[in-house]
């Protein structure tokens, strides 16, 4: 199993793809890149199966990341924003981590040994992007440290 799980939440074939090969070349460990796009990712049935079983009820490619993500050493979200949103399968897979993350279930402490960043990216100028987004632009990004 991978050290490392890059999740490469862009559709298209462009710069999230690039970063996560980016971030894959530069780390001296084990990676694998998760790419939605290639994934079969099922929405959340809501069904509950997760509060009796501990367990999403739904066995598909979502279920198998997010049983890697509790083993992996570290982790790195890539994604597009798109209409100052993140791609609609990345939610799909954020409210899939509801059968491991519940607060309700008595979450475990974060684990804080594993790495982990995130890369979001936009096609806008800084000037467009600090008038969209106000001062949530102006937040200085951590570089990542391999």
């Amino acid at each position: 199993m991978a050290n490392y799980i890059i999740i490469n939440g862009s559709p298209r074939e462009g710069n999230s793809k690039e970063i996560s090969e980016f971030i894959d070349e530069n780390i001296n460990d084990d990676v694998e890149i998760f790419n939605i796009k290639d994934k079969n990712i099922e929405f959340c049935h809501a069904d509950n199966a997760c509060k009796a079983s501990g367990e999403c009820g739904i066995h598909d490619d979502a279920y198998d990341l997010i049983n890697k993500l509790e083993e992996c050493d570290g982790a790195f979200l890539v994604t597009p924003i798109y209409f100052a949103r993140l791609p609609g399968p990345v939610y799909t897979l954020i409210d899939r981590f509801f059968s491991k993350f519940n607060p309700a279930k008595g979450m475990k402490e974060p684990d804080e040994n594993k790495k982990l960043g995130y890369v979001f990216t936009y096609g806008n100028t800084e000037e467009e992007l600090k008038e969209a987004y106000g001062s949530m632009a102006e937040q200085n990004a951590v570089p990542l440290d391999f």
